[in-house]
């Protein structure tokens, strides 16, 4: 394998570990959050998706939260 094959699959190995803790782990725990916490918490999932998605990662939980985020009333 070339170093970029092993940078690259590093990478995408250490998003997905971070993208499992997030959804299973920290995402569920959090309380409640504000209007404007949610708002926020919902465009930092987009970026952080985005991200991913440059380093050929997809996590559908992450989409899935987002939506649920976005969905949501939280006044």
């Amino acid at each position: 394998m070339t170093p970029e094959m092993v940078s690259s699959t590093w990478l995408a190995s250490l998003a997905l570990s971070l993208l499992s803790h997030l959804t299973t782990t920290v995402l569920p725990n959090i309380p409640s959050l504000s209007t404007a916490g949610a708002a926020q918490l919902a465009e930092d999932l987009g970026y952080l998706s985005q991200i991913v998605k440059a380093l050929n990662v997809e996590w559908e939980k992450l989409e899935q939260w987002k939506d649920v985020i976005c969905s949501t009333d939280y006044a």
